[in-house]
């Protein structure tokens, strides 16, 4: 696992760079970088559609003493008067 997550990290940049550069060179510096900002968006857009778990995620309720909401905890958990 180490050794393809080691292979992604490497790998990964150089082949995007790769495809940049190809695109550039069929069109222009400033269309690569828009395709590439645009393909970057499809992606985050495809991710975010495919697993709404992700987008209705609410951070983890901190432990709270017995009796007391967080909602009656202060900002970084000090505690707020009653």
């Amino acid at each position: 696992m180490n050794a393809l997550d080691f292979l992604v990290g490497v790998s990964g940049p150089q082949l995007g760079n790769a495809r940049a550069g190809l695109v550039a060179s069929a069109t222009s510096g400033p269309a690569s970088a828009a395709l590439g900002g645009l393909t970057s968006l499809l992606a985050v857009l495809t991710v975010a559609a495919l697993t709404p778990s992700l987008r209705h995620r609410s951070p983890a309720i901190t432990s709270a003493e017995p009796g007391r909401s967080p909602s009656q905890r202060g900002p970084a958990g000090l505690e707020t008067e009653r």
